[in-house]
This record gives structure tokens, C-alpha cells and sequence, in this order.
């Protein structure tokens, strides 16, 4: 068996950053903070699931136990219209589920080009699978999708699973 270089790990402080920065002094409780950064992303992800989320970046401070956390959204104004009263409840409610800290913030930023975030384009992609359209045009119906951009480079995408009957 080879040794490979995962890529995102290749990749962290280059081209991509963490999804989660703070530094655990107490390596005991390393995995519970793990966990709780995971339940973090999957709350949000459940409750803010009409804004199509691209990232969530979560930055904590033990000293002044304090939860920053970062919502990157394609779109942003629906969250605001919908949750615009629930946003700090839903503080509340991860205060709740990490009660030993005292502050949570949550910030939430738009995606300058969706288009072209990955993240949002398998979400598109998987949309249409559901959809029942073919996946060979939903492909192509993505990457004319990102070709709108002139930024962009390149694109790859790669699909497998039980697609139109068959094991691809």
C-alpha cells in the first residue's frame, strides 16, 4: 500500500484554511471539543438549511470561553428575512448544547461567486439527482453553470453510485 498526502491536509494554510481554530491545552478533552464542533455544524446545518451553506468555520477562545462562529451562505438574504429573530436563539441554543462556554457569536457572510464553490455545486448536482434528471446532463447543466464565471480555471467532477440503473 502507497503512503498518500491527504489533500486537504497538503493543502491547510496555502490554499485552504481550518474548519475549526482554537488550541486545547487539555488533551484529555480534545475529542469532546471535536464532537461538540461537529454537533455545532450539523445543528446549523439543520436549521439553516434553506441558505444553502458553503462553510462553517468555528473559532474558540478558553481563556474567555468564548464561541466565534463564522456562516458562509449563497444566500444570505433568505436566512435574514426567515431567521432574523431566531438567530439569537439559535445562540442560545448552542449555549446550550456547550454549556461550559459563556459567550457564542454567529456571524453569517455571503459567497462572493457561488458558482464556483464546490460545496454548492454538489449541492446543485444532488438536487437535480432527486429530481430524477439524468446525471450526465445535470453534470453538464453544472459545469455550464460554473462556466459563467470568467475567473474560473478548471473543473473537475466526479460522480459514482447507482446512477440511471447501473453501479458507476
Amino acid at each position: 500500500m502507497g503512503q498518500k498526502t491527504h489533500p486537504s491536509g497538503f493543502r491547510l494554510n496555502t490554499t485552504q484554511q481550518h474548519y475549526s481554530n482554537w488550541c486545547q491545552t487539555n488533551w484529555r478533552s480534545y475529542s469532546d471539543e471535536v464532537r461538540s464542533d461537529n454537533q455545532i455544524r450539523l445543528f446549523l446545518k439543520k436549521k439553516l438549511n434553506a441558505g444553502n451553506i458553503s462553510d462553517i468555520l468555528i473559532a474558540k477562545n478558553f481563556e474567555q470561553k468564548k464561541i466565534f462562529i463564522k456562516v458562509f451562505l449563497a444566500k444570505p438574504g433568505v436566512i435574514v428575512k426567515e431567521f432574523s429573530s431566531e438567530i439569537g436563539n439559535l445562540e442560545k441554543q448552542i449555549k446550550q448544547r456547550v454549556p461550559q462556554m459563556k459567550f457564542v457569536s454567529i456571524a453569517i457572510f455571503e459567497v462572493e461567486e457561488p458558482n464556483l464553490d464546490a460545496t454548492l455545486l454538489a449541492e446543485y448536482i444532488s438536487e437535480m439527482l432527486v429530481k430524477r434528471i439524468a446525471f450526465k446532463r445535470a453534470i453538464r447543466m453544472a459545469i455550464d453553470l460554473a462556466k459563467q464565471n470568467d475567473s474560473l480555471q478548471g473543473i473537475k467532477i466526479q460522480i459514482s453510485g447507482r446512477l440511471n440503473g447501473a453501479e458507476i
